[in-house]
């Protein structure tokens, strides 16, 4: 099996953090992604996020 590199991300809010992110200040280190999609109208009604 070949391993290829993760394609960039292109997102343009980041929670928990002032920096930017990309895969290239990640490399080496162990990270774990916690995502979600905010669908819900209730929930992107009230997030501050969505704003």
């Amino acid at each position: 099996m070949e391993m290829k590199s993760a394609p960039e991300w292109h997102t343009t809010t980041w929670l928990n953090t002032a920096d930017s992110l990309s895969l290239e200040r990640l490399r080496g280190r162990v990270v774990l992604l916690h995502t979600f999609q905010m669908l819900c109208p209730s929930a992107t009604r009230n997030s501050s996020v969505a704003r």
